[in-house]
C-alpha cells in the first residue's frame, strides 16, 4: 500500500502523447459531430424530399399533334399510334461488361448487330445525352410480351406508344407539310420551345413548323410508385392527361393540288406550280417536282443516304420547294410590266411597234 504522495509520476514524454490522442480523438469526434448535424437537421429535408422521389417515377405521355385538313375538311395529315422499342442509356447496367452482354441478348431478339445497338446510342445521344434512343417502331405484341416477361435480363429496354405521323394521301402536298422530328438541342435553347424535352416531336420544315406552336400539344404525366430496382409497384399517384394539339385549315384544295402535281410531274425537268384565287389571294394548290414520301420522317432513324438523295441538285433535291425557295430571272413574265409603263409614262403607244432583232 501507497499514499497519494507515494504514487510515481507519469513522464513527460507519456503525458504528452496522451494529450496529443486526446486531441486528436476529440477533434474527430467533433467533425463527425458537426457532420451528422448537418446530414440530420441542416439537410434532412432535401434528403427526405430525395428519398421520396426516388420511390415515384414520372412519365411522360406525349400528346398528338393536330390534324391537318384541306379547305372542304378533307385530311391530309394526321396520327397514327406505334409501339416503339427504346432504350433509356440511364437505367443500362453500369458496369461495360454486362451492357455488353445485354446488347448481345438484345440482338438475337430484335435483329439488329450489337454494334448497330451502340452506334444508334452514340447517334441518338450525342447532343441529349438522357434522351431514350429509339430504336425501331411497329415492333410486334410477340416481342413486347417476351421483353414484359423477361424485364429483369433487359434493363433499361422498354416499349413505349408513340404517335407517329400519317399521310392518307401519300405523297400528295410533302413541300407543303414539311416534317416533323425531335427538338434538338440547339431549339432547346429558343424561346418557342420554352417547356420542351428531349423526345418531344416539333415541326422542322414547311407547315408543321410554321405553325408549330398551333400543331403541338401539350404532354401529359403519370406519376407511378416504383421499387428498389425502379420497377413499377402498379400504383399510380396521379395523372394528368395529354392535350392534343389544334387542327388546322389549309386553303388548299385537294382536287387542285392533285391536278396540278399530276400535270408538273408528267414533265421530265424539275418545275412547279402555284394556283391561286386572284381574287383574295388564297392559295389553292402549290407543288414541286420532284416530290418525295414524306412518311420517311416518321422513321426513328433515316439512314444518311437517303436524306443525301433527297437533297442532292443532282438528283432533283426534292426537298426544296420550288414554289417558294427557287431562284429564277422573270423572263418575259415581266414584259407586261414594262409595257404598261411604257405606256402610262407615254413613251409608247398601242401603235407603236417594237423590232426584237434577238
Amino acid at each position: 500500500m501507497f499514499n497519494e504522495r507515494e504514487r510515481p509520476l507519469l513522464p513527460v514524454q507519456f503525458a504528452l502523447r496522451v494529450a496529443v490522442l486526446s486531441g486528436i480523438a476529440l477533434v474527430m469526434f467533433s467533425i463527425i459531430f458537426f457532420r451528422l448535424w448537418y446530414l440530420q437537421v441542416l439537410s434532412g429535408d432535401t434528403y427526405l424530399a430525395q428519398a421520396e422521389n426516388n420511390q415515384v417515377r414520372d412519365i411522360t405521355v406525349r400528346a398528338p399533334r393536330g390534324e391537318i385538313l384541306d379547305r372542304d375538311g378533307n385530311v391530309l395529315v394526321d396520327n397514327r399510334t406505334a409501339l416503339a422499342l427504346q432504350i433509356l442509356p440511364t437505367e443500362l447496367p453500369n458496369k461495360k461488361h454486362k451492357r455488353q452482354q445485354e446488347f448481345e441478348r438484345l440482338s438475337q431478339v430484335i435483329g439488329m448487330s450489337p454494334d448497330a445497338i451502340k452506334e444508334q446510342i452514340r447517334k441518338q445521344t450525342e447532343d441529349l445525352p438522357s434522351n431514350p434512343v429509339t430504336l425501331n417502331r411497329d415492333v410486334s405484341y410477340d416481342l413486347v410480351y417476351y421483353l414484359r416477361e423477361n424485364q429483369a435480363q433487359y434493363p433499361g429496354v422498354a416499349v413505349q406508344r408513340v404517335y407517329v405521323r400519317n399521310y392518307p394521301q401519300g405523297n400528295l402536298a410533302a413541300q407543303i407539310y414539311g416534317y416533323v422530328r425531335e427538338v434538338t438541342a440547339p431549339q432547346l435553347k429558343e424561346a418557342r420551345y420554352q417547356g420542351l424535352e428531349p423526345g418531344d416531336q416539333v415541326g422542322q420544315s414547311g407547315i408543321e413548323n410554321t405553325y408549330d406552336n398551333v400543331l403541338r400539344g401539350m404532354n401529359g404525366m403519370t406519376k407511378v410508385q416504383v421499387d428498389a430496382a425502379g420497377q413499377p409497384t402498379g400504383g399510380v399517384l396521379s395523372e394528368t392527361q395529354p392535350q392534343p394539339g389544334d387542327n388546322l385549315v389549309l386553303s388548299i384544295d385537294r382536287p387542285v393540288q392533285q391536278a396540278g402535281e399530276e400535270a408538273i410531274g408528267s414533265f421530265s425537268t424539275p418545275g412547279a406550280f402555284v394556283a391561286m384565287n386572284v381574287h383574295n389571294g388564297e392559295i389553292l394548290g402549290l407543288g414541286s417536282s420532284p416530290t418525295f414520301d414524306p412518311s420517311i420522317f416518321a422513321k426513328p432513324v433515316i439512314p444518311t443516304s437517303t436524306y443525301q438523295s433527297l437533297v442532292d441538285p443532282d438528283n432533283g433535291a426534292a426537298l426544296s420547294d420550288r414554289a417558294i425557295q427557287g431562284l429564277y430571272p422573270t423572263g418575259s413574265t415581266f414584259k407586261p410590266i414594262t409595257a404598261i409603263a411604257a405606256l402610262e409614262s407615254g413613251v409608247l403607244t398601242p401603235s407603236t411597234t417594237i423590232v426584237d432583232g434577238g
